[in-house]
């Protein structure tokens, strides 16, 4: 399972907008255009590297999300004049098709209408050339890199001198990890809260330790910041004392937010990222380069050897190895740009299709689980559906384009940032006259009233989910956490400057259109009064354990635990607003059962109005039974289990869903019912970590 997690995804989808195209005609596009550029590979691979990035794949062609919690899908950049930043895989290095047979051409799903299945491969050998100079870059710009992004000017850390516009580098990523000596904090700062905030032990400050623009050794070996530092500061005939977190610069520029235990309450998974102490430190990263592909203690890398000391400098054997770039400029201007691609890749351990600008309002990269999601809810053509906590809005345009131009959706979230990230996807995808989003806390949407013998409200409903204030701020706090270093790892890979290009040009007539277009008129902002809604979407604020590819995970089981508390507070304000016989969706992005099947199993229970539907199409596994090991807490009885489905990285979801033999027989098209004779399963099943849950309120 982590060695799943800290990979990408090799069969990305897409989700048609078939408000404007057809599923079929967008897959013969799509195999036309890939065809189209197989052909060109070997132009393209003679081409100056200048030439080659302006028609190489700039960015992934939806926010790549990751995670961080990545973005499940956000608008595509502009296509360039040429058309030609599309869908390119590898032409820039043709010698990745040599190695292996070429991935499945675009194609579509069997049993999840209007989606598109592509496919990719890895990890495949790269070669890294003796003395090749070399580029380190945070976590963040890795992940993104592992989707198919290049690199850009926020995620780079460190360079070796003497690179010039061209030059070949070896891209590495440096993870987070804690400085010698620093003190357990109580509470850390990022994307988790603190240890004693959520009832959890003190946590250790995990920072990458690399300061922006240090130069890459002979050997490989970055210099680390607390090293400089102590140096400076200790007297010449004294050893240096062990800094404490004040050491390490509070500006690293790493995208490091998430904290770490080392005691064995911590929710830690080496083998997808990051040590839990400085002595597993060495293994953790081998462990890294046989699952990323890197070189390791490979002899074409002098100091690769990850068992080396390295408490003062980062070692090669201590970094993950994601391919080669060209230089897109000299050392100097790539750390003096704010923004901007700075490295082209050109040989990747990974190749994933990465399409910017990629047939724009046509069609949106969603994962599959998120796709399955928005269909299971299934709202009524007309109806008027509540998205709760909405951002980045791939699953409000979903639902947008299922209830049509005469219903409504009303998404919520709580920034300004995240309402107009909703609402330019909307209006990308020509559905801004069906959506209306306003910033609010969807814990307080609901207006006082009765549910199930108690009140609704914020306060109320979080004394309903059983948890402290304390806590429920906690989680807040994490969720805050987590929405920071989103933007970081936009900004890492390179994606925020599009968007928000796109964005500026279109908000004001888009906004004009949207009113003239509008069928309904607007519902306005929350709160709403009981009983609004006859369907609502809620994929809540969750610890994102199940996003891919994740280098590094560092939640504590006191932090998730008041995350799930914090859930079901707008667990509890659905149930308030929904109307008896309508439907409540949930669903997460984490593999955290006290986030899914503790949340379902609390909801029937305090909710006897509450039934529980397939959520259906049915292609994930079958849900948790049994109880939490540390404190009881029930999960799912075995009859319950089968109406959830949980999609687990690593697992085929065949094994339970899909007819045996194969795909089922009434596919509709002869290459699918080929494919069900030949026996091929699973098309999309190397999903992320997903759980969904479908509702009835019957009273």
């Amino acid at each position: 399972m982590s060695a799943a997690l800290a990979r990408p995804s090799l069969t990305p989808t897409l989700r048609v907008n078939t408000t404007r195209a057809e599923p079929a005609d967008v897959v013969r596009r799509l195999r036309a255009l890939e065809e189209e550029l197989r052909g060109k590979a070997p132009a393209a691979a003679a081409m100056p590297p200048a030439e080659t990035a302006a028609t190489a794949l700039g960015a992934p062609l939806i926010s790549a999300d990751a995670a961080g919690a990545v973005p499940e899908a956000v608008s595509a950049g502009a296509i360039d004049s040429g058309g030609a930043e599309t869908l390119q895989r590898a032409a820039e290095a043709p010698a990745a098709a040599a190695s292996g047979p070429l991935p499945r051409p675009p194609r579509l799903h069997p049993r999840v209408p209007g989606t598109v299945v592509l496919s990719g491969s890895g990890p495949r050998a790269v070669d890294y050339e003796s003395g090749m100079p070399e580029a380190v870059v945070n976590r963040y710009a890795a992940e993104a890199i592992l989707k198919g992004a290049h690199v850009f000017a926020p995620g780079l850390l460190a360079a070796s001198p003497g690179i010039a516009p061209g030059t070949r580098v070896a891209v590495s990523a440096a993870l987070e990890r804690a400085p010698p000596g620093a003190r357990a904090k109580g509470q850390a700062s990022g994307s988790t809260s603190g240890g004693s905030g959520a009832g959890g032990p003190p946590s250790r400050r995990l920072v990458v330790g690399i300061s922006r623009g240090a130069a890459v050794g002979a050997d490989g070996a970055v210099p680390l910041a607390w090293a400089r530092q102590r140096k400076a500061r200790a007297p010449a005939a004294t050893p240096a004392a062990a800094p404490s977190d004040a050491a390490a610069p509070a500006s690293e520029h790493n995208g490091s937010s998430t904290p770490s235990d080392c005691d064995s309450s911590t929710t830690h998974s080496t083998r997808s990222g990051g040590s839990s102490s400085d002595s597993d430190r060495s293994s953790t990263h081998a462990e890294h380069t046989s699952l990323i592909g890197g070189p390791g203690g490979d002899a074409n890398f002098p100091g690769g050897d990850a068992d080396g000391p390295g408490g003062d400098a980062s070692l090669p054997g201590q970094r993950v190895y994601l391919g080669v770039a060209l230089a897109e400029a000299g050392r100097k201007a790539m750390f003096r740009a704010e923004r901007g691609r700075v490295l082209s890749m050109v040989d990747r351990v990974y190749d994933v299709p990465s399409c910017n600008g990629l047939l724009r309002g046509e069609v949106v990269l969603q994962a599959l689980p998120s796709i399955i999601a928005a269909q299971a809810l299934a709202p009524a053509p007309g109806a008027t559906v509540l998205d709760m906590c909405a951002a980045p809005g791939g699953k409000t345009a979903a639902l947008a384009g299922l209830v049509g131009p005469s219903g409504r959706v009303v998404a919520l979230d709580r920034t300004h940032a995240k309402i107009q990230e909703i609402m330019s996807l909307a209006r990308d995808l020509d559905l801004e006259g069906v959506v209306e989003a306003y910033k609010a806390d969807a814990t307080e949407a609901a207006a006082a009233g009765p549910v199930g013998g108690a009140e609704a409200g914020g306060a109320a409903a979080a004394a309903a989910a059983g948890g402290s204030g304390a806590a429920a701020e906690a989680a807040a706090e994490a969720s805050d956490g987590l929405e920071e270093a989103e933007a970081e790892a936009e900004a890492a890979s390179g994606e925020a400057e599009a968007a928000a290009a796109a964005a500026s040009a279109a908000a004001a007539p888009a906004a004009a259109a949207a009113s003239a277009r509008r069928l309904t008129p607007p519902l306005g902002p929350p709160p709403y009064p009981p009983g609004s809604f006859r369907y609502i979407m809620l994929d809540p604020p969750c610890s994102a354990l199940g996003l891919r590819p994740r280098l590094l995970h560092s939640w504590t089981l006191p932090q998730l635990r008041a995350l799930a508390q914090y859930q079901r507070s707008l667990l509890h304000t659905a149930v308030s607003l929904l109307a008896p016989g309508g439907e409540l969706l949930y669903s997460t992005c984490t593999l955290s059962p006290a986030e899914n099947e503790a949340n379902v199993a609390w909801a029937l229970d305090r909710f006897p109005a509450l039934r529980l539907l397939p959520a259906e199409p049915l292609l994930g596994l079958r849900g948790l039974t049994g109880a939490d090991p540390h404190t009881g807490e029930r999960w799912l009885s075995e009859e319950e289990a089968d109406l959830v489905q949980r999609f687990d990285p690593g697992w085929l979801l065949p094994g339970r869903r899909m007819a045996p033999g194969g795909l089922p027989p009434d596919l509709g098209t002869a290459e699918a019912e080929a494919e069900a004779e030949a026996g091929v399963e699973g098309e999309g099943d190397d999903v992320m970590g997903f759980f969904v849950a479908r509702f009835r309120k019957v009273a």
